[in-house]
Parts: C-alpha cells; sequence; structure tokens
C-alpha cells in the first residue's frame, strides 16, 4: 500500500496536466499512487497519463461529465491509502511537498491534516510575488509557526488553509456521503471538517504548491456557486456545534454572504442576491453592503456597471 494517493480532477486541459503530473513524478517522497479523475473522458487527456509510463498513476475515465464535486469525491472513494490529497491539473507540487506534509501525519495520529505554504503563479508560471505576499498576510499564513496548531478553526475560517497544498487522512469524512450543496467549496470543507473538536493541524512553513491564477480558474468561472457553497459549508459547520471558535465562523459567514450577493448581482440574478445581501446588512452592516443592497432594487441594466466580481487572488 503506498503511503498517500493524491487525486488529479481534470477536465479537458491537457496542457495543465502535463506540468501538474511531472511535478508528482518529481518528489522526493516516492512511495504514493495518483488517481487522474477525467471529467467527461478526452482521448488527448489520457494520452497523457499513458506517456508517463508510470504503474503509480491510474487514468480513471467518467464516461459522462458527474460534475466538479462527484469526480473528486469519487476519486477520494477510490483511493487505496491511509493519507489522501488533491491536486488540482492547473496546480504543481514542488519537489519535497508529499515528503514534507506526510511525515507529521504518520507521526502525529491525533492531526486530520497538514498543510504548507502556498506560491501564486500566472497561466504562464511566473512567481506572483506580491500577490503571494499579500495572501499570506491576509490568510495569516505569514505568522504561523511551524509545527501544530491550535485555534484551527479560526485559521481555516480565515483562509489559513488550502486543500491545494494540504494532506488529509482518508478516514475523514464518509466520501459518499458528502453533501452536494458543498459543491465547489468542498476544500474549504474538508478543512474545516479536519478543524473539529478541537483538533490541531500541523503546518509546514516551506512553500508545498504552485497555485495557478488565471481567467478559467474555477474560482472565476463559477465565483456564485462557491460564495453560495462556503455560506452553506459556514451555516453547517456552526450548527454542528463541533467548533468553538464560533466568532471567526459567523464573521467569515458575513463575508461569503456578501461574496455571494456581490456574484449574483454582477451575474445579474438580482432575485437570488437580494435574500443574500438582506442577511449581509445583518451579519456586517456596513457602506459597501448598503450600496449593494440598493444596487438590487435598481434596474438590471445598470446593476452590472455599478457592481464588480471579487479578485481571484481573494478567492484563492
Amino acid at each position: 500500500m503506498a503511503r498517500v494517493s493524491i487525486v488529479v480532477p481534470t477536465y479537458r486541459r491537457p496542457h495543465f496536466l502535463v506540468n501538474a503530473l511531472a511535478s508528482l513524478r518529481a518528489q522526493t517522497l516516492t512511495d504514493f499512487e495518483v488517481l487522474v479523475c477525467d471529467n467527461g473522458a478526452e482521448a488527448a487527456t489520457e494520452d497523457v497519463v499513458r506517456a508517463l509510463d508510470d504503474q503509480r498513476f491510474r487514468y480513471i475515465p467518467r464516461p459522462q461529465n458527474v460534475g466538479m464535486l462527484r469526480n473528486a469525491m469519487l476519486g477520494f472513494a477510490d483511493a487505496r491509502s491511509p493519507l489522501v490529497m488533491k491536486l488540482d491539473d492547473d496546480d504543481f507540487l514542488l519537489p519535497e511537498a508529499l515528503e514534507g506534509l506526510v511525515t507529521p501525519l504518520e507521526r502525529n495520529p491525533d492531526i486530520k491534516l497538514s498543510f504548507g505554504g502556498v506560491q501564486l503563479v500566472d497561466a504562464d508560471d511566473a512567481v506572483l510575488q506580491e500577490r503571494t505576499q499579500w495572501l499570506d498576510r491576509e490568510s495569516g499564513r505569514a505568522s504561523f509557526q511551524e509545527g501544530r496548531l491550535t485555534d484551527s478553526t479560526g485559521i481555516v475560517a480565515r483562509g489559513g488553509v488550502q486543500l491545494a497544498g494540504a494532506v488529509v487522512r482518508a478516514d475523514l469524512v464518509d466520501w459518499a456521503s458528502v453533501p452536494a450543496e458543498v459543491a465547489t467549496a468542498y476544500d474549504f470543507y474538508l478543512a474545516l471538517t479536519a478543524a473539529e473538536d478541537d483538533r490541531p493541524l500541523w503546518f509546514t512553513q516551506e512553500r508545498v504548491v504552485r497555485y495557478r491564477l488565471h481567467p478559467d480558474a474555477d474560482t472565476n468561472t463559477h465565483s456564485a456557486a462557491q460564495a453560495k457553497a462556503t455560506v452553506y459549508v459556514l451555516e453547517k459547520a456552526l450548527a454542528s456545534g463541533r467548533h468553538q471558535d464560533t466568532t471567526a465562523l459567523q464573521r467569515r459567514l458575513g463575508e461569503a454572504t456578501l461574496a455571494a450577493g456581490r456574484a449574483l448581482l454582477h451575474d445579474r440574478d438580482i432575485r437570488s442576491a437580494r435574500p443574500y445581501l438582506r442577511r449581509s446588512l445583518r451579519l456586517q452592516p456596513g457602506l459597501t453592503t448598503a450600496r449593494l443592497a440598493l444596487a438590487s432594487h435598481l434596474p438590471s441594466a445598470l446593476v452590472s456597471r455599478l457592481v464588480s466580481r471579487p479578485s481571484e487572488s481573494a478567492a484563492a
């Protein structure tokens, strides 16, 4: 049995997938399996995997498009290792990533998730240093110390954990029972689940993944769905009673509710935006929220001129 299984959900991006899989072959920890889950399978993606001629890489075709969430969850359920990781097809693991993330979990059975630093890059692999530093500060990662971290819920709620640079235990959840409403926010759902009951997290200061920002990234193309799913995940976490730091969850809920209203307005789905904006006024009152709530009652032709979509760096 391999020490860790890496699930690579992919959908018609073989030009990115080549680099993602190459980064796995370059790992200093070599005892792993890779499940390339091809959603709406196509020959070009299969060719990328077959060309590796490496038995550690399994090609798993989905003849029909089963959706982002189900494609990934089926991959996790099919994994054969005690530890699992997700690598998006447009990201790139740095050479010592698996070694740095897997070892702490093997040594600390009480920890469900280990994670490391993230480096933002653009579509051409150019490092976005200023944006990376901004994200480190905003997420709190700039102040994290190497090793065991407490205040797990607060860390996750503030965006300190990205599943793109994390390894979790395969028994973290029942992969077949992850709610469909989690949708594109399943990364956040899994991180919050790992933080339940004040379980500590493990942080590796070294950057472990290059996270790609580009116009076709899911955080850009599905921003309204992402924000709505984040609201659902936060509501579920608050209702579970398994998190002590409810203040951090409530604060993030206010931000996510506002983001959902803004994104829906941008998409001119004004009727759907209004409930989110009304709720945001209760959770996070302020001039921005009030302006957007007012905009939701203007003619739709004016709305898109007044509302900007959240930036991709914030979504990351």
